[in-house]
């Protein structure tokens, strides 16, 4: 048996549910062990144009264009993360989960990456000229963001939505520490002086 039920075929990602289960087995485990990790939450900052399929969108061409820029961002992403690193599909976002990276580390991170897709020269749709696309990123930090990867998937997704907020071309570390709900499953709660 293969690895194709690993990664999607195109992308080279972990599909959405093994890398769903990988990120609650690392979340688990950074708690067990007391380390940290960050979770990136990317999107592309073109997804405004009519390039972006939608769910009833029936249009092939624009699907075919969407998977291929994808496949060449998830190509270009794995090139500056460690090997170690996981990076995967949550339905039109990609996220990574960057292992042993706290918040010091987070900047390095995610301008590098930024810096790679920014200046990478991507085929237009539209003519046969080369054309430049951007990631807004969101980025949680665990424990501090949250101690499960519920609380920390909203968050980084919280951060993604400030980026996005501030023109896109950006990355938003999560500000808060919103909790889901505890580990030992009582109510959701924030931490003092959080926002």
């Amino acid at each position: 048996m293969g690895v194709e039920w690993l990664f999607e075929p195109r992308t080279e990602m972990y599909k959405p549910d093994l890398f769903g289960h990988l990120f609650s087995l690392e979340t688990t485990r950074a708690l067990r062990y007391r380390e940290v990790f960050s979770v990136f939450v990317i999107e592309l900052d073109c997804l405004g144009d009519p390039l972006k399929p939608t769910e009833a969108s029936t249009e092939p061409a624009r699907n075919e264009r969407f998977a291929e820029l994808t496949r060449l961002v998830s190509h270009n992403l794995r090139s500056e993360l460690r090997k170690t690193d996981c990076i995967g599909r949550l339905g039109q976002e990609i996220a990574i989960i960057a292992f042993h990276a706290g918040e010091e580390e987070i900047p390095a991170i995610a301008d590098r990456i930024q810096r790679r897709i920014e200046n990478f020269a991507f085929p237009s749709h539209r003519s046969e000229s080369l054309s430049k696309v951007t990631i807004s990123i969101g980025v949680a930090c665990f424990p501090r963001n949250g101690n499960n990867d519920s609380s920390l998937l909203l968050n980084a997704r919280l951060g993604l939505e400030e980026a996005k907020r501030g023109g896109g071309n950006r990355y938003a570390i999560a500000r808060s520490s919103v909790r889901t709900s505890r580990i030992d499953g009582s109510s959701p709660e924030r931490k003092e002086g959080d926002q």
